[in-house]
């Protein structure tokens, strides 16, 4: 693979991170109409799934420079991750009240 700090054993099978977070969105029954997903990557394997989510949820890029991406958005760095899940948090407390 051609991802960061990366060794891949893989089987012998078409399996990406895309296929497999469609897999799981639907295992956990989370592939509804009304249900949106945030997948936050910070690699080139992670192309598939920005892909994957572009009609059904939101991929967001990790990258310290503008790159060529999938993903609708884009942070540019881990912490600006943190802060991003802490409003997220923050924000969907104040709509459950």
């Amino acid at each position: 693979s051609d991802g960061k700090k990366v060794y891949e054993l893989l089987p012998d099978i078409e399996w990406d991170k895309g296929k497999a977070v469609l897999w799981l969105l639907e295992a956990l029954g989370l592939d509804r109409e009304n249900s949106r997903s945030i997948y936050i990557g910070d690699d080139v394997t992670d192309e598939d799934a920005f892909r994957a989510l572009e009609r059904r949820g939101i991929g967001i890029l990790v990258c310290e420079e503008s790159q060529p991406t999938a993903a609708r958005y884009s942070l540019g760095e881990p912490a600006e991750v943190e802060r991003f899940l802490r409003l997220l948090t923050v924000r969907l407390r104040l709509v459950e009240l």
